[in-house]
């Protein structure tokens, strides 16, 4: 966006800022919320992370930004690591407040249960390019509670101690 298209927005929201919540209603849709709130895995195609051990578990970095003109609380934050199969759900049911503009790096974890785990030689071999995060989100504002739902593909998770493959193989 240039220069001139900031102040504009900025002189335009100004004066729609004053309206009463059930007109910004209608100019505000949810999917219009939904559609200016970011999250991705930060950086791109990284910060994914399978730790192996007693007790594995995958490791997500996030990144949310809040792109509208108003306050919004992320109430939960629910997704599933698919690794050519699902392998682990995470949860992150901390409120985040985010004001307009905000940015910030949300970090979840979760369990890998037994037979994830045994099967995931067999899918870092044949299905390493099947790995994406489906991601459920839950948003209240001023406006309009409403959720977003996204799928995250083109992911390479980095196998923390990829030694330990070959011993849950076995």
């Amino acid at each position: 966006m240039n220069g001139m298209e900031s102040i504009l927005r900025s002189v335009i929201w100004r004066f729609l800022r004053w309206l009463p919540s059930f007109i910004l209603r209608r100019i505000f849709s949810s999917k219009w919320l939904e559609k200016n709130i970011y999250i991705d895995i930060r950086p791109r195609h990284s910060s994914v992370e399978l730790y192996l051990s007693n007790n594995p578990i995958v490791r997500v970095y996030l990144e949310v930004r809040n792109n509208t003109h108003f306050n919004i609380e992320i109430d939960r934050l629910i997704a599933k690591f698919i690794y050519g199969i699902e392998m682990a759900t995470l949860n992150h049911f901390k409120r985040e407040r985010l004001k307009p503009g905000e940015e910030r790096s949300i970090y979840i974890t979760g369990n890998i249960d037994y037979n994830q785990y045994k099967s995931l030689p067999f899918q870092h071999e044949h299905n390493s390019s099947n790995v994406k995060l489906e991601i459920l989100t839950e948003c209240n504002s001023r406006l309009h509670n409403f959720r977003i739902e996204k799928t995250l593909e083109g992911i390479k998770p980095e196998i923390v101690n990829e030694y330990l493959l070959k011993a849950a193989k076995d």
